[in-house]
């Protein structure tokens, strides 16, 4: 009777809670479910959240907890607390979720197949390789098997641009009847005797430190002696009496009693016995009913990786073997909206910066671009841009050189209008350590071909154009006339204008190169004439009363010979002199 009270309120509790359990959970056939609404869940789903004001919140972990899963099932999502970002496991690694302003890189995976050692560079916006990397077989005996090579996966943290070394493991093969052989390339050990060689081991290295690897598998011995299959991580012993063991995460697997102990990574040759697997590669098989060589260990560095898994390779013959897939990772951080971003990818359409700047490493200065085709290098965006090129700092044209003759870079101006006169500015190298800069103005001796320097009024604001008129100060001329205050010059050298020359006394010792009119006041001598100052004048004026003799070799106007000396006096006709050199000897061109 008790019970019969008891049970009255309690259904009647049912009841009221009734609407909302239904509100909370509705069950249709076939199994789906649908939690916040009391309707029918979607046809297509197993469970169907429904809310106005609520999301779904999955597991939050860290990407150390989120590796400590233990074998996680492909579709398995999390949130990682340490991107920010929702993770799931593709059934080899685990794959991020892409922002709104993200854009993902397609990269095909690379698989390496045969033995040998490889580069490959990172693609431009990987940061992140999903790696399955394979030891290769050891070898055989008869019908005895060597040992499967060992398989590691692995998730590598990578840096666009950086380079990885692959190493794929070559195959044991038999040894020769008499002696030993068969090793695998990289690390593989010898077989004795027609039995098996150790498989080489295949790794992934960042310059010469291992990062992956797949130990090979230990080489095959007599009488169904099989070898070792490779790490998982550590190397399976062979099997058979004397049997070598396999290598460990710690160092090389020792042969059976102590003969052909594995050595580094390399797997240890079979004797009489299997030799043990080494650090990575497998062991050799042994001889005379003994055992098979053990296999290497696998290996996944700890540092710079997530999501390390072993077992034994997929194809149980054979060499090794490396694939790579670049994960989808981001290319840039653009925004997804309508029109181009700057993805990896070919633009199909142009580029707008609007009023921002293409800048490096956080600065605030950078190449901007108006609206009118105008150009900024170093520039604010507020700076006025009033030339096509507007440069704020030093430009540089060329690279580096050892030395080495012949033209350099150039630049060069052109127009207005079809003009075939070259105009530029040119480095040249007549030969080492010898470099001129060449004004090119014309391309034939025409007077009307000019490199003018000169003055013009006109604005003085920034970027501003002069358009006064243009006086000349400098002048050359593509034929060779230089003017001086002239735009025109007639003559060689023409100077409108004063020219000023140096001066100076001198009372002992030799006139110099660069003296013009000299002052003399005691005995002195002029350059030895040459090549060098062929040409050359130099105006000679006695400074006192006194005789003072000038020596060289003078040649006077209507004389058949040269004399060594010239006195200054006070006479006319003596008191100044002035001689110019033919490369042999001094002429006397003027008397005072």
């Amino acid at each position: 009777m008790l019970n019969r009270y008891l049970l009255a309120p309690l259904a009647a509790l049912g009841l009221l809670a009734a609407p909302r359990l239904a509100l909370a959970q509705t069950t249709m056939p076939p199994g789906g479910v649908t939690i916040g609404a009391p309707t029918a869940p979607d046809a297509s789903a197993v469970l169907d959240l429904r809310s106005t004001s609520k999301g779904l919140l999955p597991p939050r972990l860290s990407a150390a907890q989120r590796d400590a899963i233990a074998s996680p099932a492909a579709g398995l999502t999390i949130y990682n607390t340490d991107t920010n970002r929702l993770n799931t496991w593709n059934g080899r690694n685990w794959d991020q979720a892409l922002s709104a302003s993200e854009t993902p890189i397609s990269a095909s995976p690379q698989t390496y197949t045969v033995p040998g050692q490889y580069s490959y560079t990172v693609p431009v916006g990987i940061v992140s390789l999903a790696v399955e990397v394979a030891g290769a077989r050891g070898g055989d005996y008869s019908s005895t098997p060597g040992g499967a090579g060992g398989r590691a996966l692995s998730t590598l943290s990578v840096t666009p641009g950086e380079t990885l070394v692959l190493t794929v493991g070559g195959a044991g093969t038999v040894a020769p009847t008499v002696g030993t052989g068969g090793g695998g390339f990289n690390g593989g050990g010898n077989g004795t005797d027609g039995r098996g060689g150790g498989g080489g081991a295949s790794d992934i290295r960042r310059g010469s430190t291992r990062i992956v690897v797949a130990g090979g598998g230990g080489g095959a011995g007599n009488n169904s002696s099989t070898g070792g299959n490779g790490g998982t991580p550590d190397g399976q012993p062979g099997t058979g009496t004397g049997a070598g063991g396999g290598g460990t995460s710690t160092g090389p697997g020792a042969g059976y009693g102590g003969v052909g102990n594995g050595n580094g990574s390399i797997g240890g040759t079979g004797g009489y016995t299997g030799g043990g697997g080494g650090y990575f590669g497998g062991g050799g098989g042994g001889q005379f009913s003994m055992g098979g060589g053990g296999g290497g260990s696998s290996y996944v560095a700890p540092t710079g990786t997530s999501g390390g898994s072993y077992g034994v390779a997929a194809t149980s013959t054979g060499d090794g073997s490396i694939t790579l897939t670049p994960g989808p990772f981001v290319a840039q951080s653009v925004s997804n909206t309508p029109g181009d971003n700057l993805g990896n990818h070919t633009a199909t359409q142009n580029l707008n910066l609007a009023t921002y700047q293409l800048v490096g490493n956080g600065g605030s200065t950078g190449l901007t671009i108006s609206s009118t085709g105008n150009v900024g290098i170093g520039t604010a965006a507020a700076d006025p841009i009033t030339q096509k090129l507007d440069v704020r700092g030093n430009v540089r044209l060329g690279d580096n050189a050892n030395g080495g003759t012949g033209a350099g870079q150039a630049l060069e101006w052109v127009g207005p209008g079809v003009n075939t006169d070259p105009v530029g500015l040119y480095r040249y190298n007549t030969a080492n350590d010898a470099s001129e800069l060449r004004v090119v103005v014309g391309d034939v001796a025409d007077a009307n071909d000019k490199f003018v320097v000169g003055r013009m009024p006109g604005t003085n604001a920034e970027g501003g154009i002069p358009t006064g008129s243009f006086t000349p100060n400098f002048t050359v001329r593509a034929d060779g006339n230089v003017g001086v205050g002239t735009g025109a010059p007639t003559s060689t050298l023409q100077v409108n204008g004063s020219v000023a020359a140096s001066i100076r006394t001198l009372s002992s010792g030799t006139i110099a190169d660069a003296d013009y009119t000299i002052i003399i006041t005691g005995n002195v001598s002029l350059p030895v004439p040459s090549a060098t100052n062929t040409g050359r004048m130099y105006h000679l004026i006695n400074g006192n009363t006194n005789s003072n003799t000038v020596s060289g070799t003078f040649h006077d106007a209507g004389s058949n010979s040269s004399f060594p000396s010239f006195t200054l006096g006070t006479g006319t006709g003596g008191k100044g002199i002035t001689v110019q050199s033919d490369g042999t000897q001094w002429w006397l061109i003027g008397r005072e």
